[in-house]
């Protein structure tokens, strides 16, 4: 669960960073400063390392259903996260 939760808030800074740079040109999607904060900053924060051994582990124990929620789980909500967090940005800040 720890592991969803840093994920999912990761994505959503991820929306939040891509809406600022798209919108106000802080930076172009292959930027250094986008690069920096999208792949260093937030791909530190999140937890996908973490993810895999999770995921190995349930596997290994032979929870399939366990493995399936949960990747299930942090794909879709991590994707929502993102589309929040961009929303937000485009919808509330640069009006």
């Amino acid at each position: 669960m720890g592991t969803l939760i840093v994920n999912v808030l990761g994505s959503f800074v991820i929306g939040v960073f891509l809406a600022l740079a798209l919108q106000n040109g802080l930076a172009k999607p292959n930027s250094y400063v986008y690069l920096f904060f999208v792949t260093g900053v937030c791909g530190a924060f999140t937890t996908f390392s973490a993810f895999s051994a999770d995921n190995l582990v349930l596997l290994i124990e032979k929870n399939y259903l366990g493995f399936s929620l949960n990747v299930l789980s942090n794909v879709a909500l991590c994707l929502i996260a993102t589309f929040i967090g961009y929303i937000l940005i485009v919808k509330f800040v640069n009006t």
